[in-house]
């Protein structure tokens, strides 16, 4: 009797190992998960393949500036400017004294003005306003190609 008892105990505990091991092997990914390969995705410049997971980890949390950011800057980076502008938009909802969303912000709406899709500056007071607002805010690259389309920088 005590034989069958350990027995069953046995396999009992065998099929909950099995089924606890399983789980972690079939663990839904989560917003660290998603982060991660995003990011490291955008530091190999590949910025295609990386919106997708910057996009599943805002699925988890939607106020994280730095996702948007980084999104946005992917989009930047692919010339999907109208995209960009969404994200950076996005992040200065979220706080209007970040320097680096007014900044590339502005920037995309200069390349949307331009007709030169290597981007020759061209005067748009949305974008220059973006600009100086984040020179105003410390955040400022000097680009003298800018002063083209927004001499007051």
């Amino acid at each position: 009797m005590k034989s069958k008892l350990l027995y069953i105990v046995i396999i009992v505990l065998s099929f909950s190992a099995y089924g606890q091991k399983k789980k972690a092997v079939n663990k839904p990914l989560e917003f660290a998960d998603f982060q991660q390969k995003a990011d490291s995705l955008y530091t190999l410049k590949e910025y295609e393949k990386s919106i997708p997971y910057f996009t599943k980890a805002l699925e988890f949390k939607k106020d994280m500036q730095k996702i948007l950011l980084k999104r946005g800057g992917a989009y930047f980076f692919i010339k999907d400017n109208e995209k960009a502008i969404v994200d950076f938009t996005g992040v200065i909802s979220l706080s209007d004294k970040n320097g680096a969303a007014y900044h590339l912000r502005g920037l995309c709406k200069l390349n949307l003005a331009s007709a030169d899709p290597d981007f020759t500056p061209v005067k748009n007071e949305s974008g220059c306003d973006d600009l100086l607002k984040a020179k105003q805010l410390g955040f400022h690259a000097e680009l003298e190609y800018l002063k083209l389309a927004c001499p007051d920088l």
